[in-house]
């Protein structure tokens, strides 16, 4: 984590000796200094040079915040995050969409789907990428409207019913596959670690039919 920190005293001094905290990298002899830190706080510390003396040291105690990277989550076509953040923005294949700036987003068609969030210290961060694929007019004017899933949280079983042949895969919220079943009927997830996971729905042709967040109990 690169930062800068700037002491406006002492317009007139020759130097400035700083000081920085354990790990930290970095050095100036101006009144601003570019820090390299290890994500931990710590105390930097300051002395003027002047008229061949120094100053006592005028101290500046950092509290580094930890990192909030957001991340996506998926219910049927809409895409949201956490937070609360104070500023999104939504980006499709790494460019912003005009207007989408809310907490979510009604996907509308095939890509990779990220979001830049705002926290309430003004620090930015951007989420992993989510790849939307076969999502058809269809299936948007009526998302999964024939299909269940239930119950949900669940422990053991979860229940997958449809008027027509389906492909079922969970995956955990970083994308990786943890368990595929083709047809309708009940889906053992007793083997699954209790988390959150995203459970979709295909149909013969491979369209998306459901999207859903599935929580997985103790």
């Amino acid at each position: 984590m690169k930062t800068e920190f700037r002491r406006t005293l002492g317009q007139d001094a020759e130097s400035y000796i700083w000081t920085l905290p354990g790990n930290w990298l970095g050095g100036s002899d101006s009144n601003s200094i570019a820090v390299t830190n290890d994500g931990q706080g710590g105390t930097l510390t300051v002395q003027l040079v002047r008229c061949g003396d120094t100053s006592l040291a005028r101290q500046l105690d950092i509290y580094v915040l930890p990192d909030e990277e957001p991340f996506i989550t998926v219910s049927g076509f809409d895409l949201s995050t956490g937070g609360p953040y104070r500023r999104y923005q939504w980006l499709f294949n790494g460019e912003p969409i005009a207007g989408a700036t809310a907490a979510t987003y009604k996907v509308t068609k095939n890509g990779i789907y990220s979001v830049i969030t705002e926290n309430a210290y003004g620090c930015v961060d951007t989420s992993s990428g989510y790849e939307i694929t076969n999502v058809s007019v269809e299936g948007l004017s009526q998302p999964g409207a024939s299909i269940a899933v239930y119950p949900n949280p669940a422990r053991q079983l979860v229940y997958v019913q449809a008027a027509f042949p389906v492909r079922v895969t969970i995956s955990g919220i970083d994308g990786r596959e943890v368990l595929r079943r083709t047809g309708i009927g009940p889906i053992d997830i007793s083997g699954l670690t209790p988390a959150i996971y995203l459970l979709q729905v295909f149909d013969q042709e491979g369209l998306l039919r459901k999207m859903a967040k599935l929580v997985k109990d103790l």
